[in-house]
C-alpha cells in the first residue's frame, strides 16, 4: 500500500535518474511533493531499488542530486519516494519557501493555558 505525504504539484522538470551502479537515463518529473514524485522516464526499475535523481543546473548553481526509492512502476514511468523527507531542491521545484512550516503549528500546553477558559 503506497502512503503520499502532501499535495502533489503539476511540475514539468527535466531531470536524470539511475539506479545504483547503472547509466544516467533522461526523465521529466510530472508532479511532486514533500514525499516524493512520478517521473516519466524509459528507465526501469523493481520497487524498492535505490535511485539517484539529478536536476539540472539552474543559473549560477551546481548540479543537485536527490536519492530515493521505487516505490511503483508503470509502463509511463516510475514513483519515487525521497530518502530525506522534503528536499530543499524539491522544495525550490514546487515553489515551497524553506521557510514555511510543512505541518501545521500544534498548539502547545503553555498557548492552550494562556487561552480564557470557554464558559
Amino acid at each position: 500500500m503506497e502512503h503520499r505525504w502532501g499535495h502533489r504539484h503539476e511540475v514539468s522538470e527535466q531531470v536524470r535518474l539511475r539506479a545504483r551502479g547503472g547509466h544516467w537515463v533522461r526523465g521529466c518529473i510530472r508532479n511532486a511533493s514533500i514525499s516524493g514524485a512520478f517521473i516519466v522516464t524509459r528507465m526501469s526499475a523493481a520497487p524498492l531499488s535505490p535511485v539517484s535523481v539529478r536536476f539540472s543546473r539552474s543559473r549560477g548553481s551546481r548540479t543537485e542530486e536527490v536519492e530515493g526509492q521505487v516505490v511503483r512502476c508503470t509502463l509511463e514511468g516510475l514513483a519515487i519516494e525521497w530518502t530525506e523527507f522534503a528536499p530543499s531542491r524539491v522544495r525550490t521545484l514546487m515553489l515551497i519557501p524553506a521557510s514555511e512550516s510543512l505541518w501545521p503549528a500544534q498548539e502547545t500546553t503553555e498557548s492552550l493555558a494562556r487561552r480564557p477558559a470557554d464558559r
